[in-house]
């Protein structure tokens, strides 16, 4: 597991809110950095634990859908009436400063898929 998807775990049952097993940068006297914030001491069930804040800012290129039609010079010497190339694509690029996986649905990836196809029309 990446320490930027550790970090950004919510405090459990266990001990994990309150060691480093990463060794991720947090704040200390010593590291006075903003990137992470100090563990913080469990105050209910739930918890304390890490307390960071990273945007989620981002740019998706989602959905793109494209296709060409042959000509007809070339489809009616093959007795076909119309030939149609087809390409579509969902989720195919993000661009983000989030450290995890995708900023919209947190530390799961985001599907990509894509569909290639041939109409044809005799």
């Amino acid at each position: 597991m990446a320490p930027f998807s550790y970090a950004l775990q919510l405090a459990g049952a266990d001990t994990g809110d309150k060691r480093n097993s990463f060794d991720i940068p947090y704040w200390t006297p010593d590291n006075p950095i903003n990137d992470y914030s100090r563990i913080v001491a469990r105050t209910n069930v739930y918890g304390g634990g890490l307390m960071i804040y990273k945007s989620r800012s981002f740019v998706r290129l989602q959905d793109v859908s494209c296709s060409y039609s042959l000509p007809n010079t070339i489809t009616q010497r093959f007795g076909i009436n119309n030939m149609e190339l087809y390409y579509s694509g969902h989720n195919l690029l993000t661009f983000s400063k989030w450290p995890g996986w995708d900023p919209e649905s947190l530390n799961s990836p985001m599907y990509k898929s894509h569909t290639l196809g041939v109409r044809i029309t005799l």
